[in-house]
């Protein structure tokens, strides 16, 4: 009898424990929002070099138009802060992440910034101006010490100064007058003096289209050869200019390249 009473009693006990498990609430399944499979605009910056006409090639030879024989081994820019125009309704388009470096390849003239949509918070519109750095804004260049650096591989940041070199070219002077046949020649342009803002009026081209799912293209021509004289005439048998990291010679070569130097060459529009 004890023992009938006992299996019963652990009867109940296990519909209860069981009913009552059963009785609760069920907790809500979480709903997230359906997968976002368009995509956003997409825009290709396109910068081709060219030497008093030809296409840039490293390690070419080429006479400046002082006659002086030089050769580029490198050369290379930090294009930053890129800016989209509307002038008619005021649409302002600034990228996010806005950081790139334009280098010159071995085997060609021409490099390109591919900017994902996705990434860079593009949207639909139509832009009649672009602008961007050559460099970096003054909270960029001068972070706190300690923190990533940018373009840590291709050595843009000063070791022995404060900030990035925001542009490059390095190579060697050749002349007779030398006691030597060569000398190797440095142009590291940075600090915020040096920084160049450049725009760009694309409303003589059709103005820029960006839509979803599609690239557009953006062609800029970059002439290399007016580093040695526009405005400036530069002697590259004066020794200032061999090593020109700062001061006069810097500042002299950061003038020839934001005259001219950039140019519009075209717009593609899907």
């Amino acid at each position: 009898m004890k023992l009938f009473k006992t299996i019963s009693s652990f009867f109940l006990f296990s519909l209860h424990v069981f009913y009552g498990c059963n009785n609760q609430d069920t907790p809500p399944i979480p709903s997230f929002p359906p997968e976002d499979t368009s995509s956003k605009p997409d825009l290709v910056i396109g910068f081709d070099h060219f030497f008093d006409g030809e296409e840039f090639a490293l390690n070419a030879f080429y006479l400046t138009k002082n006659q002086d024989s030089v050769q580029i081994t490198e050369h290379k820019y930090i294009v930053s802060n890129v800016v989209l125009h509307n002038s008619t309704d005021g649409t302002e388009l600034k990228l996010d992440s806005p950081y790139f470096l334009v280098k010159v390849p071995l085997d060609g003239n021409s490099d390109e910034l591919l900017i994902d949509g996705k990434v860079h918070g593009l949207e639909e519109g139509v832009f009649d101006r672009i602008e961007f750095l050559i460099g970096l804004d003054s909270a960029t260049n001068f972070a706190p010490e300690g923190g990533p650096k940018l373009f840590a591989d291709e050595g843009m940041f000063w070791e022995w100064n404060t900030g990035y070199k925001f542009y490059v070219a390095e190579g060697r002077y050749y002349s007779k007058d030398l006691p030597f046949p060569s000398v190797g020649t440095v142009a590291h342009i940075g600090d915020q003096v040096n920084l160049i803002n450049l725009s760009f009026d694309l409303s003589g081209r059709g103005s820029l289209i960006l839509s979803n799912n599609e690239t557009a293209r953006i062609n800029l021509r970059v002439d290399v050869d007016q580093l040695y004289f526009n405005p400036n005439l530069i002697d590259m048998s004066n020794s200032d200019f061999w090593q020109a990291m700062g001061g006069i010679p810097a500042s002299t070569f950061r003038q020839n390249y934001s005259t001219e130097y950039w140019k519009l060459a075209g717009i593609i529009n899907p």
